[in-house]
């Protein structure tokens, strides 16, 4: 996928002058705080934020330019599926998990019933989910358990590309390690990731590439273990000196943060 916007303006993030691409079975991390534009960028790439100008590419076909309907369609493929941060919101509480998973072969109306079924518990040994677990409703799975669900519901359509919105960020550490592994599985499939999240250590885990985001603007790229060793640009490396655990420097001091947020604010 090629991204070449201009503008975006959407009711409460700006997009501007963003630009990369992701290649065949590569995990790009997007980072940076709340607000800086992580879903808004996210909800683009899905066809549910329009760009005032700009291109967005897929396989060389634009996506960019298409009319509501041609990204229902698109989206109708599977060829780009998204893990929502939080499963309980895109799980329908009323339905099993097994029916969940399902939901979009239903929709494609490509395979019987017998076939989908089959394909969902495939899958679920996949992802680690005990068959048992198809039969019950999400809000009576842990949260650990909901986000592989989110996750496998994702896949079901095999995907080319894979976006993840903060897939990890309510999990407690085992958990977290879980969904981890299980992306980490995906990336030997050549499955392509585009994995959007605040938390460095997950990103540095599982990303070869790091766009980092700032106000709506791309502050900074390369690779992940470059970005996290070498940081260029001050809000970088405020991220990375606030989470000491990614590098062997201790954390930064009072003094030193007020420093970089002065510097921030003169490139800005």
């Amino acid at each position: 996928m090629d991204v070449h916007l201009g503008t975006l303006r959407s009711r409460r993030h700006i997009l501007q002058n963003i630009d990369f691409s992701v290649r065949e079975g590569e995990a790009v991390g997007v980072i940076g705080e709340s607000g800086s534009g992580k879903t808004t960028l996210a909800r683009t790439l899905l066809g549910l934020e329009k760009p005032s100008d700009g291109s967005i590419r897929f396989r060389g076909e634009e996506l960019s330019t298409q009319s509501p309907r041609q990204w229902a369609e698109f989206r109708r493929t599977g060829t780009l599926q998204y893990v929502f941060q939080d499963p309980l919101r895109s799980l329908d509480p009323d339905q099993t998990v097994g029916w969940s998973l399902g939901e979009p072969l239903r929709i494609q109306g490509r395979l019987s019933q017998e076939e989908i079924r089959s394909k969902v518990e495939e899958l679920a040994i996949d992802v680690n989910l005990e068959s048992a677990l198809l039969d019950r409703y999400p809000a009576e799975l842990s949260g650990g358990q909901r986000q592989r669900v989110s996750v496998a519901r994702g896949l079901i359509v095999e995907p080319e590309l894979l976006i993840l919105d903060e897939p990890v960020s309510a999990l407690d550490a085992a958990n977290r390690v879980q969904v981890l592994q299980l992306l980490e599985k995906l990336r030997h499939r050549g499955i392509s990731l585009i994995f959007i999240s605040h938390d460095l250590g997950s990103v540095a885990g599982i990303t070869d590439r790091t766009v980092v985001l700032y106000q709506g603007r791309i502050v900074e790229e390369g690779p992940t273990r470059q970005i996290i060793e070498a940081p260029q640009h001050p809000y970088t490396r405020l991220l990375i000196g606030s989470a000491p655990t990614l590098t062997s420097r201790t954390s930064l001091s009072k003094d030193e943060k007020n420093a970089l947020r002065a510097e921030l604010l003169m490139v800005s």
